[in-house]
């Protein structure tokens, strides 16, 4: 999961990432680590500030055949 993470991370920040997950970045990267790429997908799109964040990731994913 932390490729995905990375690939949202390159595009708008770790911060920006870490805290649509939580205030205490332990606890964050550890729900990061828990998803699904699928469900990390959907969490992005619906929480992150920034739409980017998701088409960018999605893009990347595809070029990889991941999702």
């Amino acid at each position: 999961m932390m490729r995905c993470a990375t690939i949202v991370a390159y595009v708008n920040g770790t911060d920006a990432l870490l805290k649509i997950f939580s205030k205490n970045r332990q606890q964050a990267k550890s729900m990061i680590n828990k998803m699904t790429i699928e469900s990390f997908y959907r969490y992005i799109k619906k929480k992150h500030p920034a739409q980017q964040a998701s088409r960018y990731l999605k893009k990347v994913m595809n070029i990889y055949n991941l999702m």
